[in-house]
């Protein structure tokens, strides 16, 4: 066991991701506490600890709504099998709710408090949240007022535009992205921290990132939106 004041990550896993559209995504009938509940699993398959020595499962999520609910954290641990000692509790710091996680694991550990904790996030973007709410201000008309927040789309949009980036130039970074993509793929840099996710009847769901595009070219990306400069 580490000393007093010091925390180790021993490993890092995640599931293949897949193409977060509902229907067509290969992840996408799958609920994503049974997802995060298989790479809980195949965490604990790899490094080999036993789970009733699992202090705490730290799990961050963006959304708290819809098939996200009920702290996710805790309903994953439940769907992996876990015994129901092991507790697990969810957070939202929106796109830093995974690193967020996963410093909060390292301080329970680094104070003392716990030995083994798992940091953790998700996010199943085939499944809208269905909340009801309309926004980040979630229906609170005061704080729309104080902070009127938009969506990412639209916030990129005008940040490109604050920055002088043109349409030429972020088509440049998203053409790079994808190379790379496909460079580390090809090279195995990805297989190892890959589990594979299963349906119910043991079949694989997925088994490799499905997403990425390495046949993607400037002259297609400018032809998406050929009204942007």
């Amino acid at each position: 066991m580490a000393a007093v004041g010091e925390a180790w990550i021993i490993d890092a896993v995640r599931s293949p991701r897949g193409i977060g559209k509902q229907g067509k995504g290969a992840l996408a009938h799958l609920h994503p506490q049974n997802v995060l509940g298989q790479v809980l699993n195949g965490l604990r398959d790899r490094v080999g600890f036993d789970a009733t020595d699992v202090d705490d499962v730290v799990c961050g999520n963006g959304s708290h709504a819809g098939d996200h609910a009920h702290d996710i954290g805790r309903m994953a641990v439940l769907d992996a099998g876990w015994p129901v000692s092991v507790p697990g509790v969810t957070l939202n710091r929106f796109c830093g709710s995974g690193q967020q996680a996963v410093t909060f694991a390292a301080m329970g550990v680094g104070a003392g408090h716990q030995d083994l904790v798992i940091g953790a996030g998700v996010e199943s973007m085939s499944r809208p949240a269905r909340n009801g709410t309309d926004g980040f201000h979630a229906n609170n008309e005061h704080l729309l007022a104080l902070h009127p927040q938009i969506p990412q789309g639209l916030s990129a949009d005008l940040i490109a535009t604050l920055d002088g980036s043109t349409r030429v130039d972020v088509d440049a970074l998203g053409l790079e992205s994808q190379h790379r993509a496909a460079a580390a793929i090809a090279e195995g840099r990805f297989d190892r921290s890959l589990i594979t996710i299963r349906n119910d009847d043991g079949s694989v769901a997925l088994d490799h990132d499905e997403y990425p595009r390495p046949e993607t070219t400037a002259e297609g990306l400018a032809a998406l939106h050929p009204s942007f400069t």
